[in-house]
């Protein structure tokens, strides 16, 4: 078939150059667009929270409330953050200043103390320690826990009233009993709890199990649950003042939660501020110490990125459970901010089609733009390469919708912000013989997660087009115009690439082994192995149904061009014998 002349060859040349191009663009607009599946992109948390409350808002309500010590613990929270701007706070803190001995001391208001039926004396301190002086060093003097004992005493509810019994029991571990001359803690903690329960201050689910353990605990005499529940709030009771601690008691919703926060407290204290600012502006204790868990280190960076963005970022991040983007851009293209907060599936789909639509452009573009001669001669071999450019193209999408969407297949890694659950004793029930549908196993595809089908399904592409390359070059060399002998010793000079399906297969083993170890991907064997797998696959097809039969059909030519050139070359040497023999005759 003659080719193409220069002339028409350079017009084709930028027509593939203009599709390569057009690929480009699609595949730019679509790592531009602010819609993501495993994260929330910086650009939509930014106009999703336009106009809700900031930290100062809710730091500047606080104190016109007079809870100078929340506020304050939300202006750590906004300089760890990068916030700097809390006048409207200076101003709410001069206007309402705790007037009174007790309020100064509590660091805010609480009904009780601000009856003036209990009056706190201040422990002996500089005025500055004075200032930021923790709950447990306020309640720890003697008249203090006094007076606290006997006014909660003469007034307290049922659930109060057996938070104080507790004082009586000596069954504890790691306390010295109340009473005891090493008492002064656990008793200044157990009047801190009556305190908080008595002034209506904690959360009411939290307020009826702390009742309901205290009495528990004193009937079953097993003390481990209220023990480890007091070391809790002694914890946080050395670090933040009564107002703080009254502040988040009465957002967290259960003792869990709450052992929670006193393990992030006691793991890394200088963090807490932002944890306690994002309980504060979303209401929800529960749903930040989850997402904490969840994530660990890289979720409070998150928390801390979200927190000047306002209360409704946050919020989106504790319901959707979700990391903050960090790949492509904070910027916005055009509305397209507007457009995923209006019609976020859409534009996840339109995402996901431009990356399609845009890999299989640029890869059909940038194949016709080096032109190779012995594919524009029509055959098998041409028919495949529109295929093969296809599913190039699909893989090179899937490597970048990954890469787009890195919390999508990144494994759950393990964090150690997980703390023990607390749970109320009860007499253990009777042994129940096991149900055997409760004890069965998992089948075998119910632990495949979408790393892993992500992971096969790119492995098995990989193979297909390595399958396709073999079975074009076998066209190729089938189509020359050459001896078979030749063809043959080219079949034999190709086995490296027959065989490159199984180093393709090891690789991608090794490959997916290595983001394992790195937590990159889900840890699961079933991916990596099943590069190897689909290597051996493809190389078994491509020698055993491809290479062979061709080999074979080599071969029988070849033996049949021999047997062709012998019968020639012995009537060759036969013709001249018989033409004398018919000379002597006529002689």
């Amino acid at each position: 078939m003659p080719h193409a002349n220069p002339e028409s060859r350079s017009s084709l040349q930028w027509s593939w150059l203009f599709l390569f191009g057009g690929g480009l663009c699609l595949l730019i607009g679509a790592w531009f667009l602010p819609v993501s599946i495993g994260s929330v992109h910086p650009a939509l948390l930014a106009e999703i929270s336009e106009g809700s409350p900031g930290l100062a808002d809710t730091a500047t309500a606080l104190a016109a409330k007079g809870r100078v010590g929340p506020a304050e613990m939300l202006r750590k929270a906004g300089a760890t953050a990068g916030l700097s701007n809390f006048e409207s706070l200076d101003v709410a803190r001069a206007n309402h200043a705790p007037t009174n001995a007790n309020a100064r001391l509590w660091r805010g208001s609480n009904i009780l103390l601000d009856s003036g039926l209990v009056t706190l004396q201040a422990p002996p301190t500089d005025s500055a320690s004075a200032e930021t002086l923790p709950a447990l060093p306020a309640l720890i003097p003697e008249p203090n826990r006094l007076a606290l004992r006997r006014e909660l005493r003469r007034n307290a509810s049922p659930g109060g009233q057996a938070i104080l019994n507790t004082l009586d029991l000596t069954g504890w571990k790691h306390f010295s009993p109340a009473g005891t001359s090493g008492g002064q803690p656990l008793e200044a903690t157990i009047l801190l709890i009556a305190l908080l329960h008595e002034s209506e201050t904690l959360n009411p689910a939290l307020a009826d199990e702390i009742a309901a353990l205290a009495h528990a605990s004193r009937k079953s005499k097993d003390l481990a649950t209220l023990e480890a529940f007091c070391l809790d709030a002694l914890s946080l009771a050395q670090r933040f003042d009564g107002s703080t601690l009254q502040e988040l008691f009465a957002h967290v919703p259960d003792l869990s939660t709450l052992a929670q926060f006193t393990h992030f407290a006691n793991r890394k204290e200088v963090d807490f501020p932002i944890l306690y600012a994002t309980v504060m502006m979303t209401g929800h204790a529960r749903a930040a110490a989850d997402y904490v868990v969840k994530f660990g280190e890289d979720g409070v960076s998150d928390l801390k990125t979200a927190i000047p963005l306002g209360s409704r970022a946050l919020r989106t991040l504790l319901d959707e459970e979700k990391r903050i983007a960090t790949t492509g851009t904070a910027a916005e293209l055009g509305e397209t901010a507007t457009l995923a907060l209006r019609f976020p599936a859409a534009l996840q789909l339109a995402k996901f089609a431009l990356f399609f639509v845009g890999s299989i452009l640029a890869v059909a573009g940038w194949d016709g733009v080096r032109f190779k001669p012995e594919l524009a001669i029509p055959g098998p071999a041409a028919r495949l390469q529109p295929l093969r450019n296809g599913l190039i193209g699909v893989l090179f999408a899937l490597i970048l919708t990954a890469v787009s969407e890195p919390f999508l297949l990144k494994a759950d890694s393990q964090t150690d912000y997980l703390a023990e659950k607390r749970v109320i004793p009860v007499e253990k029930p009777e042994e129940t013989p096991s149900n055997e549908t409760e004890n069965k196993e998992e089948g075998m595809f119910e632990n495949l997660d979408l790393s892993t089908v992500y992971t096969v399904l790119a492995f098995g592409l990989v193979q297909i087009i390595v399958y396709l390359v073999c079975i074009q070059r076998i066209h190729q060399i089938d189509r020359m115009d050459e001896s078979s002998v030749l063809k043959l010793k080219l079949m034999e000079n190709e086995d490296n690439l027959f065989d490159a399906g199984l180093y393709v297969g090891i690789a991608g083993t090794a490959l997916a082994l290595v983001l394992q170890v790195m937590d990159i991907i889900q840890a699961d064997l079933v991916a990596a192995y099943s590069s190897n797998l689909f290597g051996i696959t493809c190389v078994a097809f491509v020698k055993i149904r491809n290479v062979r039969p061709y080999k074979r059909r080599l071969i029988m030519a070849i033996a049949g061009e021999e047997d062709a050139a012998r019968s020639s070359s012995t009537l060759r040497r036969a013709q001249p014998s018989g033409s004398a023999s018919q000379g002597e005759l006529l002689t």
